[in-house]
């Protein structure tokens, strides 16, 4: 048994079903279109008829995403609206709205190394890959550090409430995937714009690039992955054909 899950958390690409690997070629295309023209990546997002259509089940997706390789959510975009708006998804019960992403640790997965600004050493990377470190990011409050395992993420040397209030809301449910938006309203300013600008500022001036915090689409919730999961493993590229240049 610790044999065959070795196995399957060492898969890689090329090891996948053919349908599978269709897949992650569809979603990483949708990755490149997003960057080619610099937009939201989630403007891309990919259906899941199209998925299936290629031969996904809905147990290969299920699998993608409890391995933080992609991220769905139901779209919910009217005709009026001028972007595409979506809605977190609570579980993995599939609907015919569901869109898909790949996350930074399944575009890695895919051979897209350059999606960090920088590799950790190897011995960085091997203190991550600890179970009992990798498991979940940790908050410390009183001295402003974030922390995965024993790496320092990211220290605030003055308070930032905005981030804080983010980091300390994870940090009280146990770090799940997903939250709402913590932060209470604030006179005039816009929810979502204030949301989408603390994510920003999340991912920046990080000691250690290791986490990346993300919108779910709704501009009403964040999500958070870690970026080198699965990095230890570095799956064949897929078919440079197949990307758009950077």
């Amino acid at each position: 048994m610790v044999t065959q899950q070795r196995q399957l958390d060492e898969t890689r690409v090329s090891e996948l079903a053919s349908e599978t690997q269709a897949a992650i070629v569809e979603l990483v295309i949708a990755h490149d279109y997003a960057r080619n023209v610099q937009c939201d990546p989630w403007q891309f997002a990919v259906e899941i008829t199209r998925l299936t259509t290629l031969g996904l089940t809905a147990s290969d997706l299920r699998w993608l995403v409890e391995k933080g390789y992609v991220i769905h959510a139901s779209e919910v975009t009217q005709p009026d609206d001028l972007v595409r708006k979506f809605a977190p998804a609570r579980n993995t019960a599939f609907a015919k709205e569901t869109c898909c992403l790949l996350t930074n640790s399944g575009l890695l997965f895919a051979g897209v190394a350059d999606t960090s600004p920088r590799l950790l050493r190897f011995a960085d990377r091997a203190a991550v890959m600890q179970p009992e470190a990798a498991a979940r990011p940790r908050w410390d409050g009183r001295d402003r550090i974030l922390y995965l395992g024993e790496l320092c993420v990211k220290r605030y040397g003055r308070s930032s409430p905005n981030q804080e209030s983010i980091l300390a809301a994870f940090e009280e449910e146990g770090w799940p995937r997903h939250i709402d938006d913590p932060l209470s309203p604030s006179g005039e300013i816009v929810p979502k714009s204030r949301l989408h600008d603390t994510i920003k500022w999340l991912n920046r001036r990080q000691e250690n690039r290791l986490l990346n915090f993300l919108g779910d689409g709704s501009g009403e919730g964040v999500y958070w992955e870690i970026l080198m999961a699965g990095a230890l493993v570095i799956p064949n590229r897929v078919p440079e054909k197949l990307r758009f240049a950077a």
